[in-house]
């Protein structure tokens, strides 16, 4: 009689696991997964760790009962891999995270097709960083997705709806702004360089002043050239957005209460022999200044 068999080895790869004799292998990009099925191993219950995979087989039952589901935004799954199946039937293979959310998403009853559409979007983009980089900043950033695969971002424009560096691009409601993709830079080590900007609403609480107006813009994933890396996933450049509207203080009352950055104040004692405090644009106080200009201070 032979005697069934568990054992396992994590690497940073993945993981290759053997219950009841029989091996599965889980990629480490795929991090729900990874992580559930490490989890089942630290517990030694190795019994559910089939079940735990093979939710993916699940997963084609539950999408294939959306009522609201596309013809073109079908799924498959063969040897394990999962792939999307486009309007021209080509096949799509999806990685870790993309499979996570889909999973998440058809698990919880949402229409896939917003997922789908990104997803087959995505890989016209011919950057490979943009590519792998893109799903982190939009969940990073809680960037919603539409039904055809674009995403909604953000934007601080001046108060005529010209942007803030040049003063030529024209960012009303219902513009599309675009520019040749080469000339946007594509150095993700270059934070701040060429190209038009977008990003999260935690960039634009540290950004916005004045009269500035806040836009929200539809951008197109195979438009995106680059996601800076010091930014923690709150700025990209792009080639093009469309604007679509503005948001007033009225759409988002919450976000507008903390969007203008106001450092700590001081009190006018720690600041010199002031007897009326003057505050920078930014809301700092400003030390009074003698006859010849000079700050007074304390001696």
């Amino acid at each position: 009689m032979t005697q069934a068999v568990n054992g396992y080895v994590i690497t940073p790869g993945g993981i290759t696991v053997v219950v009841d004799s029989k091996p599965y292998q889980v990629d480490a990009r795929n991090k729900g997964l990874y992580d559930a099925v490490k989890a089942l191993i630290k517990s030694k219950e190795f019994s559910k760790i089939p079940d735990t995979i093979d939710r993916l087989s699940s997963l084609i039952k539950k999408v294939e009962a959306q009522p609201t589901v596309k013809d073109d935004a079908r799924i498959t799954i063969r040897d394990r891999r999962v792939y999307l199946i486009d309007e021209s039937g080509v096949e799509h293979r999806l990685h870790g995270y993309e499979i996570t959310k889909l999973v998440e998403v058809a698990e919880e009853g949402f229409d896939i097709t917003p997922l789908s559409n990104f997803a087959k979007r995505v890989r016209k983009n011919p950057s490979e960083a943009v590519r792998s980089r893109l799903y982190e900043f939009l969940e990073h950033g809680q960037l919603p997705l539409t039904e055809d695969g674009s995403f909604i971002a953000y934007k601080v424009v001046r108060g005529n709806f010209k942007d803030k560096h040049s003063g030529r691009f024209d960012n009303s409601p219902g513009q599309l702004v675009s520019m040749p993709r080469e000339q946007v830079d594509d150095n993700d080590n270059r934070t701040c360089s060429t190209g038009l900007h977008v990003c999260s609403k935690d960039y634009i609480r540290s950004f916005r002043s004045g009269d500035d107006k806040l836009i929200a813009c539809i951008v197109g994933p195979e438009d995106v050239v680059s996601v800076p890396v010091d930014y923690n996933n709150t700025k990209m450049r792009t080639a093009a957005y469309h604007v679509l509207s503005e948001i007033t203080a009225a759409d988002d009352p919450e976000f507008f209460g903390k969007a203008v950055y106001r450092p700590e104040v001081k009190e006018p004692a720690d600041l010199g022999d002031v007897t009326s405090v003057k505050y920078d644009s930014l809301g700092r106080p400003m030390p009074k200044r003698g006859p010849g200009g000079q700050f007074i201070r304390k001696s």
